[in-house]
């Protein structure tokens, strides 16, 4: 099969997308579907769309985890002082 330029920007795109288990799934079903038939040139392309990927999603987790601290801070500061009243 042979994929256009659009075509892989749209399957990088889906991933980013993916906002359910489902969609995630799905996304990353069609990521390997492209890349087992793909060209060496196409597979590094996606190679390195992947990386870049997963560092997208480890900068999410950082921040998920400094909202949780921060909110979890918040939380005890509020409840310290509620416990002072």
């Amino acid at each position: 099969m042979i994929w256009n330029a659009m075509e892989k920007k749209q399957l990088i795109q889906a991933l980013y997308d993916a906002d359910s288990e489902e969609s995630t799934t799905k996304a990353h079903d069609e990521w390997l579907t492209f890349f087992e038939t793909a060209s060496e040139e196409d597979k590094e392309y996606m190679r390195d769309a992947m990386v870049k990927y997963t560092e997208y999603l480890l900068e999410q987790s950082r921040q998920s985890r400094h909202e949780l601290k921060e909110f979890l801070a918040e939380y005890e500061s509020k409840k310290l002082e509620m416990d002072q009243h």
